[in-house]
């Protein structure tokens, strides 16, 4: 695609930017024009969240300079670059919980008053209006607590458009959408880059950036590797990791036939989140897939057997003894971890990398009463090594690490906790290629050591590849289940296809195989 408009809005020159011993952007210059939607891709530790918070004044440049309509800016900090109508959707969403959909959309902008009250009437007319411009209906005066992450994603993205914009960055915004809310963004995007709105778009799903923008730049290692006009996933993902890499794939499945029965789900109910009598077992050094559409019930499920949910019906086996699974306490005990897809409601984000990784496993990590400080580092040090975790050290905020990195943290959490099954919702979500191939790496290594794995993922390639068998569920209820050679995206597709092609909410349509990084 070619850009509609060849004048550059922003432009980087030769940024500069160093933590330490980390250089984590080296002199890197390239331009965004005016109504285009210009990618912007990467490993984790490229430089992509770094480049993002210059633009964004959190930090500023060692050197360099970013230009505005050929104009030199100095951002000192967000007001600043807000004031040049620069919005950013990050990845994790930073939402009020507690406040309505409404009040969030206008929590920043000037919300409509009347005399020296908020008009709320206006304020909820308004969010109505912008929230049809991304082509979805939701209840302005709904507390977005109680909205899934899509729909606070989107709550994020309709309060960009709620302000007077330029230049919309959407960091990882897509990630946590499903591919019918991702085409509605695209829709919107479209539209508003016709009226002269620029966009960066930061993703690692290559299939996405290859769909919606019109040049690509890539960095890599803190440089920038260049930006291009062809926006092939495979002729990117060589720019992005230099080197061919291997995918890595489960060689031999597992069979129901193996192993020992570890967990014994047996007509599992849970009302309020709509999952209607669940059954299932999980098999010794298995790696169990839970395929559905966003909603359907995967992440819930995961949820009522962590204890994060209170079951309203079923029992629990744990092998042959029944499990009182009530608090997310009762199944660390039992030796259940959980690895939820909403990092920022699991991480600490004010503590350090060493805290987050111990937090799980604290209390064994106490002498007369105090915790033994150096058991904790030491912890805390191996599986950074372990999983490579890019850091500039253990006591380094885990607020200031790539989203991949982060991600590696909260696995490295559960990987010191020694779970025998290992809940995982969307593990690889957000991150790039080589990190996506280290964990799935870990997650195989953790099976072959007999841990048993429930992996839920809306990458149906993902799920094929790496897992023995696949449950396919559908508005709470568990409906098929795949395995062998039925087992492969195809299969995947046409059962959920079938299953879902008369609800209204989430129209699935003619939805294509969703495409690997």
């Amino acid at each position: 695609m070619s850009s509609p408009n060849g004048d550059r809005v922003l432009a980087y020159e030769g940024i500069d930017k160093s933590f330490g011993g980390v250089h984590a952007l080296k002199g890197v210059s390239f331009e965004l024009r005016s109504g285009e939607v210009h990618g912007l891709v990467g490993e984790n530790g490229a430089g992509k969240s770094t480049l993002i918070k210059v633009t964004g004044g959190v930090y500023a440049p060692d050197s360099g300079r970013i230009l505005l309509d050929d104009r030199p800016v100095a951002f000192h900090g967000p007001r600043d670059s807000e004031r040049e109508g620069i919005r950013i959707v990050h990845q994790e969403v930073p939402i009020c919980l507690n406040l309505t959909v409404a009040e969030n959309i206008f929590l920043d902008p000037a919300p409509p008053k009347r005399g020296l009250m908020l008009d709320r009437r206006q304020m909820n007319q308004r969010s109505v209006a912008l929230l049809k411009r991304l082509g979805i209906e939701l209840d302005p005066k709904r507390q977005a607590g109680l909205c899934s992450p899509a729909e606070r994603q989107l709550v994020l993205i309709a309060k960009a458009l709620a302000e007077n914009v330029r230049i919309v960055i959407l960091d990882e915004a897509t990630s946590s959408l499903s591919d019918t809310e991702v085409q509605l963004l695209f829709d919107v995007m479209r539209n508003l880059k016709a009226h002269g709105t620029t966009f960066m778009f930061v993703s690692h799903r290559l299939n996405e950036v290859s769909a919606i923008c019109d040049r690509i730049t890539v960095l890599r290692n803190g440089s920038y590797v260049g930006t291009y006009e062809d926006s092939d996933p495979e002729f990117l993902t060589e720019k992005i990791v230099g080197e061919e890499i291997e995918n890595v794939v489960r060689k031999e499945r597992q069979t129901r036939r193996d192993g020992n029965v570890v967990l014994d789900v047996q007509g599992v109910s849970q009302e309020q989140v709509g999952l209607t009598d669940i059954s299932f077992q999980l098999f010794e050094g298995e790696v169990l897939g839970l395929a559905g559409l966003r909603g359907a019930g995967r992440t819930e499920l995961l949820e009522t057997l962590f204890g994060l949910r209170r079951r309203q019906g079923g029992t629990l086996l744990l092998g042959t003894e029944r499990a009182n699974v009530r608090m997310p306490s009762d199944a660390i005990r039992n030796g259940i971890g959980f690895l939820t897809e909403s990092r920022n409601e699991a991480l600490y984000y004010s503590h350090s990398v060493r805290s987050n990784i111990a937090s799980v496993i604290i209390d064994r990590l106490r002498r007369y009463g105090l915790i033994h400080g150096r058991r904790c580092s030491q912890v805390a040090k191996s599986y950074v090594d372990d999983l490579a975790i890019a850091t500039p050290s253990i006591h380094t905020e885990v607020r200031s690490l790539s989203g991949g990195n982060q991600q590696k943290v909260l696995l490295a959490r559960w990987l010191a906790a020694g779970p025998r099954i290992l809940l995982l919702d969307e593990p690889t979500r957000g991150v790039d290629v080589g990190a996506k191939n280290e964990i799935r790496k870990r997650i195989l290594d953790l099976a072959s050591q007999g841990v048993s794995i429930i992996y839920v993922s809306l990458d149906f390639e993902e799920l094929v590849h790496v897992c023995d068998r696949v449950l396919i569920i559908s508005q709470g209820e568990l409906i098929d289940e795949l395995e062998g050679d039925g087992l492969t995206v195809r299969n995947i597709v046409r059962k959920i296809n079938a299953l879902e092609r008369e609800r209204v909410t989430v129209p699935v349509g003619d939805t294509a195989e969703p495409a690997p990084i």
